[in-house]
């Protein structure tokens, strides 16, 4: 067996990669809004059911909707 026939010394070839799905290539490009908004969208969440649910003192803090609702009728006021 000589030096350029033993498996030590062979060819390492680079691995061919699967396309990825096209939602799998856009979420990695937006991972950081994806993320952010998420945990935005997940805070109003857990605020709104903790004020249904009388977690959340409703005198001190309102419910986002309530929040929404209110601000609403002012912009719509005359």
């Amino acid at each position: 067996m000589t030096v350029a026939t033993s498996p030590a010394f062979r060819t390492i070839h680079p691995r061919v990669r699967k396309p990825r799905p096209a939602l799998m290539r856009w979420y990695r490009r937006n991972e950081r809004v994806v993320l952010s908004v998420a945990g935005v969208v997940l805070f109003f969440v857990v605020w709104e059911i903790g004020s249904a649910a009388g977690f959340v003192d409703k005198f001190f803090f309102s419910s986002p909707s309530a929040i929404a609702t209110a601000g609403a009728s002012e912009v719509t006021k005359a």
